[in-house]
C-alpha cells in the first residue's frame, strides 16, 4: 500500500514529523510476500522495494539499480508493480486444495519437487524476463503461485505419513519457523550481493541444489525409503492410531470420492478456517501495513523498521523449538489430567487474545518507538503459540485428509490479503499519516483476532472424525442388501432338501 507523505504530518492526532527528503521508501513492498509459505519467492521483492520516485502516485522506478550504473531502469507505475505481486498471491489462492489432494493421493514427494524445482527456474530466468517483458514477468510470477500454493499443504501430507502424533507435535511448529527462517535468509542474501540479479541467481541456484538432494533421497513413505531401518519403520507403524501401510491405505482409500460436505460443515474444521482467517488478518497486517504505519505515523527510518522486523523473525524461530516441546509435553504427559482439545484451545488462546490484546496496547503508544518496539517483540513471542493449536489440529481431525483441511483453511485464510489492504484504504482514505485513523485500523485486525480465538474455543474438539462414516455405511448397507436375496435362496434350498 501507498501512504500519503509529507514533510510535516500533523492532521487527526498525527505524531509530529521530521523534515523528510524526497526519497520514498515504499517498505510496505517488503512485507507483501511475507505472507506466502514459502519463501522462494521473497528475492521478487527485491524487484520493487526502495524505489525512488519524484512523484510516487504517478510512476515509480521500480526495479532496484545497480550499485554502479543506471542500467537496468525501468518506469513502471505503481499499477504495474501491484500486477507482479497480486500475480503470485491469485495463482496461490486458487491452486492449494488441489496441491493437498494430489499430496495425499499420489504422495508428497513429487508435488514438493516440483513446487522448488519449478520456483528455481523462474527465480533464475526472472533477471532475464524482467528486461524483456513485463507481461512475462507478471506470467511468471502467476505460475510461480500455483507452484508454491502447494507446498504446505504437501508438507502436512508428508508428514502424517513419516511422523507420529507426538513427533508431529514437535514439527508442524516448524513450519512456521521454516516460512520466517526462510525470510532472514533472502534479507541477508539481499545484503551481501548488491547487483539485483545476483540475489535471484543465489535463491534460484539454492533451490535447485536442494531439488536435486530431494529427488536423491526423499520418499513419500518410510516404507520405501532405503535410510529407514526396520526398527525405525516399526516405531512409526506401531505409534500410528491406525496399523499398516499408510501407502496402501492412500492408494486405495482416499482415491474415491472425498467427502467434501462433511469436512467443510465440520464444527471443528469450521473452528479451524475461521481462526486461521482472522489470525492472518493480523499477520498480514504485522508483515504489510506495520511498517507503513511506523514510516507515516511515527516517521521510523527505514534502518529502524528493517532492525524491529528482523527482530520479530528471529524471535518466533528461537521460540517455535519451545512451542514444539511444550507443546508435545502437555499432548503426552497431560499435566492435570487435561484433554489434547483443552491443550489445543490453551495454545491457540495464548496466541490469538495475547497477539490481539497486544496490538491493542498499540493505539496507547503515545509516539513511543521503544513501547512499540517491546509490544511488538510480545506479540511475536505470544502469536506463535498458534503453532500448538491450529497448526497441529489437522492431524488431530483425520489422519486421512490432514493436507486437504489444512488446504481448505488456508485458501479461505488468504482472503486477508484482500481484506486488510482494502479496510485499511477505505479507513486511513488520504491521510496516511494519522494516528485517529491508523487506531480504527488496529481495533478492527485486533477484534478480528480475538473473535477468531473465541469461535476456536467454543467450536474445537481435538478428536478424530470418521468422515467416510457415511459412505462406509452405504457400502456395507449395500453389500447386505445384495448378500439378502443370496442367503434366501440358500434358505429355502435348505428348507426344500429337509422336506424331501
Amino acid at each position: 500500500m501507498f501512504r500519503s507523505d509529507s514533510k510535516n504530518i500533523s492532521s487527526d492526532g498525527s505524531c509530529p514529523a521530521p523534515d523528510f527528503g524526497s526519497h520514498i521508501d515504499n517498505y510496505s513492498f517488503v512485507g507483501l510476500d511475507m505472507k506466502t509459505n514459502n519463501d522462494m519467492n521473497d528475492s521478487t521483492v527485491y524487484l520493487l522495494e526502495n524505489e525512488e520516485s519524484v512523484d510516487p502516485v504517478e510512476t515509480i522506478n521500480s526495479l532496484i539499480l545497480d550499485s554502479n550504473s543506471h542500467e537496468d531502469r525501468f518506469m513502471w507505475t505503481i499499477e504495474q508493480q501491484s500486477y507482479v505481486l497480486s500475480g503470485y498471491f491469485y495463482s496461490y489462492f486458487l491452486f492449494m486444495i488441489v496441491g493437498g489432494r494430489i499430496s495425499e493421493i499420489y504422495g508428497a514427494k513429487y508435488v514438493m519437487l516440483l513446487a522448488v524445482a519449478g520456483t528455481s527456474v523462474i527465480n533464475l530466468a526472472t533477471p532475464w524476463i524482467a528486461r524483456h517483458s513485463l507481461g512475462l514477468l507478471v506470467a511468471s510470477q502467476v505460475l510461480m503461485g500455483a507452484l508454491q500454493s502447494s507446498v504446505i499443504p504437501s508438507m502436512y501430507a508428508l508428514m502424517n505419513r513419516w511422523l507420529t502424533l507426538g513427533e508431529a507435535s514437535i514439527y508442524a511448529p516448524m513450519l512456521k519457523m521454516s516460512v520466517r527462517l526462510g525470510q532472514l535468509l533472502v534479507a541477508i542474501v539481499v545484503g551481501l550481493f548488491p547487483k539485483w540479479p545476483h540475489v535471484f541467481y543465489v535463491v534460484g541456484g539454492i533451490g535447485s541444489v536442494w531439488s536435486i538432494i530431494w529427488i536423491l533421497v526423499a520418499t513419500s513413505d518410510p516404507s520405501s525409503n532405503s535410510w529407514v531401518s526396520q526398527q525405525e519403520l516399526a516405531h512409526i507403524v506401531r505409534n500410528k492410531k491406525r496399523k499398516g501401510n499408510q501407502s496402501d491405505r492412500n492408494s486405495g482409500q482416499n482415491k474415491v470420492k472425498i467427502p467434501w460436505l462433511r469436512i467443510i460443515t465440520s464444527s471443528s474444521v469450521i473452528g479451524l478456517i475461521v481462526v486461521k482467517t482472522m489470525f492472518n488478518l493480523w499477520n498480514y497486517f504485522i508483515t504489510v501495513e506495520f511498517p507503513s504505519y511506523l514510516k507515516y505515523v511515527h516517521h521510523a527510518s527505514i534502518q529502524t523498521i528493517s532492525a524491529m522486523t528482523t527482530s520479530m523473525f528471529t524471535t518466533q524461530v528461537v521460540v517455535s523449538f519451545f512451542i514444539g516441546w511444550f507443546n508435545k509435553y502437555m499432548v503426552e504427559k497431560k499435566p492435570f489430567g487435561v484433554s489434547k482439545t483443552f491443550t489445543r484451545k490453551f495454545f491457540e488462546s495464548i496466541g490469538t487474545f495475547g497477539s490481539g490484546g497486544l496490538l491493542l496496547l498499540l493505539i496507547f503508544s503515545n509516539c513511543n518507538l521503544t513501547y512499540i518496539t517491546v509490544d511488538l517483540l510480545l506479540m511475536d513471542v505470544v502469536s506463535i503459540f498458534t503453532a500448538g493449536g491450529d497448526s497441529i489440529l489437522p492431524y488431530d481431525l483425520s489422519e486421512d485428509y490432514p493436507a486437504t483441511i489444512v488446504a481448505i483453511a488456508n485458501c479461505v485464510a488468504n482472503t486477508s490479503g484482500f481484506v486488510v489492504p482494502t479496510v485499511t484504504s477505505l479507513i486511513l482514505g488520504d491521510q496516511g499519516g494519522s494516528q485517529t485513523r491508523w487506531n480504527y485500523v488496529i481495533a478492527f485486525i485486533a477484534c478480528a483476532d480475538l473473535l477468531g480465538g473465541i469461535l476456536f474455543c467454543l467450536l474445537v474438539k481435538a478428536e478424530r472424525i470418521d468422515f467416510d462414516q457415511k459412505k462406509e455405511k452405504k457400502i456395507m448397507s449395500s453389500k447386505m442388501i445384495e448378500q439378502v436375496p443370496k442367503n434366501l435362496c440358500a434358505v429355502r434350498l435348505e428348507n426344500s432338501v429337509i422336506d424331501k
